[in-house]
């Protein structure tokens, strides 16, 4: 079994390990949702998502799972791109994107 060991360091202290977010403030971040039910009044639209595909997401959950768990420059893989929500959002947040697809 591998196990990996963070040494706490000043330059880490408050920071998420696999994230830009600063969690000694995660309460001052407006465009991340903090609560345990995310509510979205509607689609978001625009900002390169096309909407006539049947499979697709609202862009919002993308959004949020990137900004959660990925580093502005991290690539962020699609196992299942469809219509391409996770890598406009990943592009439209700073990240690189490999999407892949059966089509």
């Amino acid at each position: 079994m591998l196990k990996t060991r963070i040494r706490a360091s000043s330059s880490y202290k408050g920071m998420h390990v696999c994230s830009d977010i600063d969690l000694s403030r995660w309460r001052d971040y407006d465009e991340i949702e903090t609560g345990t039910l995310w509510l979205f009044e509607s689609r978001e639209r625009g900002n390169g998502h096309q909407l006539d595909y049947h499979g697709g997401f609202i862009p919002q959950v993308a959004k949020q799972l990137i900004l959660r768990y990925t580093k502005s420059g991290d690539v962020v893989l699609d196992m299942f791109i469809g219509s391409g929500t996770t890598a406009v959002e990943a592009i439209n947040t700073g990240r690189r994107c490999v999407g892949i697809d059966i089509k």
